[in-house]
């Protein structure tokens, strides 16, 4: 009965799962962004079991010492039984490395039985992955309960951007960001439904905000996004304030240990100190900030330097762009549709706007302090951005069907969404064999 409820959503997991392990497969160990100090991160807690710090001088002191500890915890948990099986990676630099060499190191043979311990933590990325649908699914589900087309749609535009599957598939702090911050929106959703959000749920999701907070630090937005969703959604503002009080306290008692230790060895609670670069007005900010974040957020693989086709991300950014403006007509119309049946849909795309919008300003004001323009650091936000996406879709569904008086049945709209899917992953597949596999074709020596 479950897996006939949900069969939707199992296909769904079982199509991104190949296509994950595709990209796995062809991309070559160490050739995504910073791969080798969040390998170098996990197997330093296993050898030295503490926590690294920023500019040890040993060599084997991961760059990614200033990232939150917790996905390194989960990986190294995960590593440790197998990495007496495990074989050294051999690898030179390439020092024509750039937009023409693609791949940053030269590598001997890596057949996945010799590095297979590596490759079960490229697995744990996946599941955490497969988590994001998931939870993208149930936040779809909690919106729309009798209306399975559009959770089916919003799941599907999650599963199949190119960059998550990407980053999913290799070693990635991100990953775990997304998972935390898709269980994060749910809950609020969740309680978002309830006159008087249930104590359970206050405190479930203070255990989250408090595993984002030691996630990674582009995650931090979960935190006052949370506490504006609770003041929007609960109309006693005493309970209110005690239901924040709660949260802040289970976060202090889950995370608040990294950042006094932080602040101890180095004065700084983030774990360095951050010195402005630029200003809010800079030029920076529309190229390359802008165009990059746009370009990466749906694909952009190796380290930055491997592109799609000019006409594939005018597809993306087209289809996704159409469905998620379209989006703000839930908010700017006094009844959108759908109101009838969901009274609070406007409070639903309102929270799920301002978490992106926080999402967004999370990262503007870290690219004042860095080179920095990644759109993956907006895959934390990727549930709402699928679901407006969806929506939007439907708005412009329902404003054809109430003008030509057109009326798609229920046969017809699933047809219409499984050849969305065969076209999402038929493109999945074509980026691995048109752009990845070229771009590493030199990588073997």
């Amino acid at each position: 009965m479950f897996i006939e409820k949900n069969k939707w959503l199992f296909l769904i997991l079982a199509l991104y799962f190949i296509l994950a392990i595709n990209y796995t497969i062809n991309v070559p160990i160490f050739e995504a962004p910073d791969e080798p100090d969040h390998f170098l991160h996990v197997k330093y807690l296993i050898k030295y079991h503490r926590l690294p710090l920023l500019d040890e001088k040993i060599p084997d002191a991961p760059r990614t010492a200033i990232h939150p500890p917790l996905y390194y915890f989960l990986s190294a948990i995960i590593y440790a039984p197998f990495q007496a099986y495990d074989h050294a990676i051999e690898y030179t630099y390439n020092e024509k490395f750039g937009l023409i060499n693609k791949n940053r190191y030269f590598h001997k043979d890596e057949n996945l039985r010799d590095h297979f311990p590596f490759y079960i933590v490229r697995l744990f990325s996946i599941l955490l992955g497969m988590g994001t649908i998931v939870f993208g699914w149930k936040t779809a589900n909690e919106l729309f309960e009798e209306k399975n087309t559009l959770t089916i749609m919003s799941t599907m535009l999650i599963a199949f951007i190119p960059q998550f599957i990407y980053i999913s598939s290799v070693l990635n702090c991100d990953n775990l960001a997304n998972f935390v911050s898709s269980v994060i929106l749910w809950l609020l959703i969740k309680m978002a439904k309830d006159d008087h959000p249930d104590k359970k749920d206050i405190i479930v999701t203070g255990i989250f905000l408090g595993l984002a907070a030691i996630t990674k630090f582009t995650v931090l937005f979960v935190i006052p996004f949370a506490i504006l969703v609770l003041y929007i959604i609960q109309e006693n503002k005493i309970e209110y304030l005690k239901n924040v009080l709660i949260i802040l306290i289970i976060i202090v008692i889950i995370s608040g240990w990294y950042y006094l230790r932080n602040y101890l060895i180095s004065d700084y609670a983030l774990g360095g100190k951050f010195v402005l670069k630029r200003g809010l007005l800079s030029s920076y900010f529309i190229k390359p900030f802008a165009v990059m974040m746009l370009l990466s957020f749906f694909g952009l693989f190796g380290w930055m330097n491997i592109v799609m086709g000019k006409i594939i991300y005018m597809f993306y950014i087209i289809f996704y762009g159409i469905g998620f403006f379209t989006a703000m007509n839930y908010i700017i119309k006094k009844k959108p549709p759908i109101a009838d049946k969901y009274p609070k849909i406007r409070i639903y795309t309102c929270i799920m706007f301002l978490g992106i919008l926080l999402s967004l300003i999370s990262n503007i004001r870290y690219n004042m302090y860095g080179d920095d323009y990644q759109g993956r650091h907006m895959h934390t936000v990727i549930v709402p951005f699928a679901i407006l996406t969806a929506m939007g879709y439907y708005y412009i569904y329902s404003l054809i069907k109430e003008k030509y008086q057109l009326l798609i049945g229920e046969k017809a709209k699933t047809l219409i969404i499984f050849i969305l899917i065969i076209i999402f992953v038929y493109l999945n597949i074509f980026i691995v064999n048109a752009y990845i596999k070229p771009g590493f074709a030199g990588a073997f020596i």
